[in-house]
């Protein structure tokens, strides 16, 4: 028997299978109770960001790229930093998965990093 941990990036399947396809409120529901499990520098830093890809995307007076979009040109270069483990580079290799959910993520930032009181 090997002591070696099974690398848990094998296991995963990114993103979640259905998390998009499954409906935007669900997908918006799962997004909302992962962020809450951030602590709250890193989710106000993530808020930012992805205000940030938003703004950015939709500002007609910046061009980042001749050929492509603002927003194609700025989930290539930040989605990975938004989606990846602590110190795990190689862990988030397939790059259209990650930019699709955080293309995702821009789209209903809003609504997803909003703090809703639940009355029981």
């Amino acid at each position: 028997m090997s002591n070696q941990h099974p690398d848990p990036c094998e296991r995963i399947q990114f993103p979640p299978a259905g998390l998009i396809e499954g409906g935007r409120g669900q997908s918006v529901e799962a997004l909302q109770l992962c962020s809450l499990l951030l602590p709250q520098p890193n989710r106000l830093r993530l808020h930012r960001l992805l205000r940030f890809i938003s703004k950015a995307s939709a500002n007609p007076q910046l061009r980042l790229s001749k050929t492509r979009s603002n927003r194609s040109v700025l989930l290539e270069q930040i989605a990975p930093a938004i989606l990846r483990r602590s110190g795990r580079v190689d862990c988030v290799e397939r790059s259209d998965d990650v930019s699709t959910l955080v293309e995702f993520m821009v789209q209903n930032y809003q609504t997803i990093l909003e703090v809703t009181i639940c009355s029981m």
